[in-house]
């Protein structure tokens, strides 16, 4: 899906709980959180395009055991980081949280665009 703004941002987070209904509840607002904290990222950061694609993967035991989602933008040259030292306290803290609440996270590459993305279970 493409996203141009915020209200963007907000439509993902519904199709998200749509998608994600029936998982537990805590584990869909980690969901949500992660992808808005990467869309914010390249909203604020970046330059157009500005795309995000969540792919469900089922396991064994269950039907869907883990999503990967991705957000391409623009700005091939700004990666996200991590340790960034930022003066205001309520800023730099998205990609911590993307660490913390994700199974693996990373950035590909390619010509003029980069992929932010995140792997996150279900269960």
């Amino acid at each position: 899906m493409s996203v141009t703004s915020h209200h963007d941002v907000a439509i993902v987070r519904n199709r998200l709980r749509h998608v994600l209904h029936g998982c537990d509840p805590d584990v869909v607002q980690d969901v949500e959180l992660v992808t808005t904290e990467l869309l914010a990222n390249a909203l604020e950061h970046a330059r157009p395009p500005c795309g995000v694609t969540v792919t469900g993967y089922a396991t064994e035991d269950t039907a869907l055991g883990e999503v990967v989602i991705e957000v391409l933008d623009g700005s091939r040259e700004l990666v996200p980081l991590l340790d960034r030292s930022v003066s205001a306290p309520y800023r730099g803290r998205g990609m911590r949280l993307v660490r913390a609440l994700s199974s693996s996270w990373g950035v590909l590459e390619s010509g003029r665009t980069k992929t932010v993305w995140a792997a996150m279970h279900l269960v």
